[in-house]
């Protein structure tokens, strides 16, 4: 669990760090921050960056966050009770249309290397280590990224 309850930490803060509501005050999404008003190309590429490089991590924080939630899975039936979730089977995680135009259904687990007490590693070991994992969109750090606060955000 507490394996679990750092990578929802990490993933609740770093999608925080630019999420707005939608219109209709229904949902969440991240702010497109990389649109400026002024003409500023360098300062555009820098955001726009910044911006791909945010919703990547935040799509690999969602596949850990799976990953986690199905070992969390596998302890319980180890340990508490052996048929839990049996009938429904493991969380899958489904991935938008990517370059192929399809949508993706994912089993994301653990591997055995990894099945270790706390597979996570905190976000900035993540950042240079994801790429080793079942399945990832992201790679490495950004060089230009440092979560920017809320208020330096232009819209």
């Amino acid at each position: 669990m507490q394996n679990f309850r750092r990578v929802l930490g990490d993933l609740v803060n770093t999608f925080e760090l630019h999420s707005i509501e939608t219109r209709d005050a229904s949902s969440l999404r991240t702010d497109r921050f990389y649109k400026i008003r002024e003409w500023d190309p360098g300062r555009y590429q820098m955001l726009s960056d910044r911006y791909g490089f945010h919703v990547d991590l935040v799509q690999d924080l969602t596949f850990e966050i799976t990953r986690a939630a199905n070992y969390v899975c596998d302890r319980v039936r180890e340990y508490l009770d052996k048929s839990f979730r049996i009938p429904q089977g493991v969380l899958l995680v489904m991935r938008g249309a990517g370059m192929d135009l399809k949508e993706h259904t994912m089993r994301l687990e653990y591997k055995n290397g990894e099945r270790t007490s706390e597979p996570y590693p905190g976000l900035k070991q993540f950042m240079q280590t994801h790429q080793a994992r079942d399945f990832c969109v992201g790679e490495g750090t950004h060089p230009a990224y440092e979560p920017m606060p809320r208020d330096r955000v232009v819209d």
